[in-house]
């Protein structure tokens, strides 16, 4: 049988979690180790050119493999070439994508994450924190666990300068979020209970249209 590798690991940690956690054990070099072509993984998420077997335990809420990544040596700050880390990538399932969101798991992975040394404020090249991530996934209990580790409700997106709040309150035009009413809802009313302003302005002079919900 052939010696498993990154690839392997990969469709691993998309397939059969004990698997790719068997795999991480017998082979802890993989945890370090960068992908180096950009792949689609349907369902699941993009991997991108830097990304690390890490990034897409993440992706696909694989708790259990995200420990033992970690455990094995990966850097829970590692960067892709869109300047990613795990943590945005754990923030990214949405309502009706094609994998299914699970709040347990999602949240077990942001700890696990954040636990070992993930920067909750880091902004990948188009201005995305985690946060912001979490928000336009229409993600409630990755933003209720990132405003509870500490993240900022006043982090600004890149040259929009928009908040969470602005965020949250628009619609986002990312697949998988269209009609998620009730989601948006409760991250607005959680943005607010930790103190966002409903008077921020952005780049362009506006205020986070509260009562002009779009999804």
């Amino acid at each position: 049988m052939a010696r498993p590798d990154l690839a392997t690991l990969l469709e691993a940690l998309v397939e059969n979690e004990a698997e790719a956690v068997r795999i991480v054990k017998a082979r802890p070099e993989l945890a370090t180790e960068r992908v180096v072509a950009d792949r689609l993984f349907p369902g699941v998420h993009w991997t991108y050119v830097g990304d690390t077997a890490l990034h897409l335990a993440a992706a696909a809420l694989r708790p259990f493999a995200v420990r033992a990544l970690l455990a094995a040596g990966a850097d829970p700050n590692a960067e892709n070439r869109r300047g990613a880390i795990a943590l945005h990538y754990a923030c990214d399932p949405r309502p009706w994508c094609g994998n299914v969101r699970d709040s347990g798991k999602q949240r077990r992975v942001i700890e696990h994450l954040i636990d070992a040394g993930s920067r909750i404020e880091h902004a990948e090249k188009a201005g995305a924190a985690p946060l912001h991530r979490a928000v336009r996934a229409r993600s409630p209990e990755a933003v209720r666990c990132l405003l509870e580790r500490g993240a900022s409700v006043h982090t600004r997106h890149g040259k929009q300068r928009s908040t969470p709040l602005h965020l949250a309150l628009h619609s986002t035009g990312a697949g998988g979020t269209r009609g998620a009413r009730a989601e948006q809802d409760e991250i607005v009313a959680l943005l607010l209970a930790h103190g966002a302003n409903p008077r921020a302005r952005d780049a362009k002079g506006k205020t986070p249209p509260l009562g002009k919900r779009r999804d």
